[in-house]
């Protein structure tokens, strides 16, 4: 289906693909690093993936992210 030359969805047909115009990525040989450093900086947006990879989960839980934790060891016996 064609789309409309003033719609966001307009793509044009280049080097036996579709290319999105509205696609703000770099584009290149050599845009690998730039697209991992944007990638990686932008992770840091989800909520899931800060929970997990921050570590404060661990020293603010006094179980210290045990899964079977019985308690929280006062005193040693025996």
């Amino acid at each position: 289906m064609p789309s409309l030359p003033g719609s966001p969805q307009a793509s044009e047909q280049g080097r036996g693909r579709l290319t999105n115009l509205c696609d703000s990525k770099p584009s290149g040989i050599r845009a690998g690093r730039k697209l991992r450093n944007s990638r990686r900086e932008n992770k840091w947006a989800d909520k899931g993936y800060k929970k997990k990879h921050l570590g404060t989960e661990f020293k603010s839980n006094p179980f210290g992210g045990a899964s079977h934790a019985k308690g929280i060891v006062l005193e040693k016996l025996g």
